[in-house]
């Protein structure tokens, strides 16, 4: 850091010099990423517009104490946030996933 400028009348301050330090190290604020819409509609991904209309489903992977598997699945409306349902089991075939997201259709 360099050392600030004598202080004479006409001069900058010191308080002023550090101040212009700071104020140079502080970064700008992000931009926000105006452009997920646009990507929506030219890759032709759903749009979560209203509840019921785009769902998610999550799946984890863990081990239990005695080092067996344990896989959850947890499915959410993409609009309301909300959890529509999951599963834990030490396997989970596209059956039983099938048989989970039916109910919550409804």
């Amino acid at each position: 850091m360099t050392s600030p400028p004598p202080s004479s009348a006409g001069d900058t301050s010191s308080a002023d010099h550090l101040l212009g330090l700071i104020s140079a190290q502080i970064r700008p604020p992000r931009r926000v990423n105006t452009q997920v819409n646009e990507l929506h509609a030219v890759q032709n991904l759903p749009v979560a517009d209203a509840p019921n209309t785009v769902w998610a489903v999550d799946f984890q992977f863990d081990a239990a104490a005695d080092g067996r598997p344990v896989k959850i699945a947890s499915i959410a409306d993409e609009h309301t946030r909300k959890c529509l349902g999951g599963l834990v089991e030490r396997n989970i075939t596209g059956d039983d996933l099938i048989n989970e997201l039916d109910p919550a259709r409804r």
